[in-house]
């Protein structure tokens, strides 16, 4: 009768460990539970759970009781160790000499370990996740109702740690997803913003050119009228000389005003041919008229021939140009070079004039957007677009009082 109390006693303090150590939500602290039931279990001074690493060749710890307390966790190499005797199936219990049996395993005999008990940890798929084992410093001989609770530990131990494993493959699939949906929100956004501006520029398109056409036949009208009455006042000296030189100032200025407006309709796909950068850009330079007060500098280094629509180019050239010279109301350098950089030619253009202020910077490539007292501010926004249709970009580097760099980057090959 006192023997069924002792074995009725010691099956429901077994089934009552295990019980408590499930109920455990936290994986970590699951572990630490488990080993420390299953060396008081055994009466074993020693017991762990840890993963096969994926090399298949290393063991990580996860949870270890060494006597009195939980010991930092560690990693060991399989090769001569009980361990891969439990994980390739071949024991499962040594219960004296285990530091003699496998003398290439020094931790063993650091420990003083005697004997050895251990299970593998088995997925559904019958692959080795990792394993639970109890080690002592006595001989270890587990009886009939023990024995078992090891591989009941191993398989509840096993189906934990998979769906630890799932659920870290699950939260990076998640990771991934929610990346990917970021990435493909941010793209949807900026194709709607893109539509949504090639629609403005496209009605913009529209208004400039119904604007400058209504525009075109009055200022005709008031050149003429102003053509005429200065023919008929020219001997008259009425003193309206001033006033008629500045209407004429303002047509021609209306004019340009008109020109730079229609510019942005005219923008036609670049009918490419090959040249000489460097020789091309002199020809041009030699048309402008540089101010007195102005040096200017030129350093030709690309020696290259690339392909490139000469109207439109030159277009870019002169804006960028008169933008210099205008940054620059008193004595200054403008310095223009090319050079190549991987396999773009880089054409820079630089100046010691006023700078362009930070928040400028942010709208200068915007269209209508303009900080000078004349002009509509098209000039940078046909710009950018002409080195976009060469498939090149444009960068602009300025501090306020500090002068401006405006680099153009133009491919040496152009894709069709």
């Amino acid at each position: 009768m006192t023997i069924e109390t002792e074995e009725s006693k010691k099956i429901f303090n077994v089934m009552r460990s295990l019980a408590v150590s499930s109920s455990i939500s936290d994986f970590e602290e699951f572990l630490r539970i488990s080993v420390k039931n299953l060396a008081l279990l055994y009466g074993c001074k020693y017991a762990f759970v840890g993963e096969l690493l994926p090399c298949g060749k290393k063991v990580r710890t996860l949870a270890v009781w060494a006597g009195s307390d939980f010991a930092n966790n560690f990693e060991y190499d399989l090769q001569g160790t009980p361990c891969n005797d439990i994980l390739t199936m071949k024991k499962e219990l040594i219960p004296r000499d285990a530091s003699k049996l496998y003398p290439d395993d020094l931790m063993l005999a650091e420990m003083g370990v005697e004997s050895y008990f251990g299970a593998p940890l088995v997925a559904r798929d019958k692959s080795m996740l990792g394993l639970v084992s109890v080690m002592n410093t006595a001989p270890l001989q587990p009886d009939a109702w023990s024995e078992p609770v090891l591989s009941a530990y191993s398989v509840r131990l096993a189906v934990e740690q998979e769906n630890k494993i799932n659920e870290e493959k699950l939260r990076v699939y998640q990771d991934k997803l929610e990346s990917l949906v970021d990435e493909r929100t941010k793209q949807l956004e900026e194709a709607h913003k893109d539509l949504v501006r090639q629609e403005r520029l496209a009605t913009l398109g529209q208004l400039i050119a119904t604007v400058s056409h209504e525009l075109r036949n009055p200022l005709g009208t008031i050149r003429s009228s102003v053509y005429s009455i200065t023919e008929k006042l020219a001997d008259k000296e009425l003193g309206v000389d001033k006033a008629l030189e500045r209407i004429q100032r303002n047509i021609s200025r209306s004019d340009n005003i008109i020109n730079e407006l229609l510019d942005f309709t005219r923008i036609k796909e670049p009918r490419l041919n090959i040249h000489n950068i460097d020789n091309w850009l002199i020809r041009i330079l030699e048309e402008f008229e540089v101010p007195n007060y102005i040096t200017l500098k030129m350093n030709f280094q690309s020696k290259t021939d690339i392909s490139f629509d000469e109207n439109l180019l030159r277009r870019v050239v002169v804006n960028l140009f008169d933008n210099a010279c205008q940054a620059m109301e008193s004595e200054g350098a403008l310095t223009i070079s090319t050079c190549i950089s991987d396999n773009y030619v880089n054409i820079s253009i630089n100046d010691t004039g006023s700078g362009i202020d930070e928040e400028i910077m942010e709208h200068i490539f915007e269209p209508l957007y303009s900080t000078k007292s004349f002009g509509v501010g098209m000039g940078l926004f046909i710009v950018n677009k002409i080195i976009q249709q060469h498939q090149g970009d444009i960068k602009i580097n300025s501090q306020q009082n500090n002068g401006t760099e405006v680099i153009i980057n133009l491919p040496l090959q152009i894709n069709n």
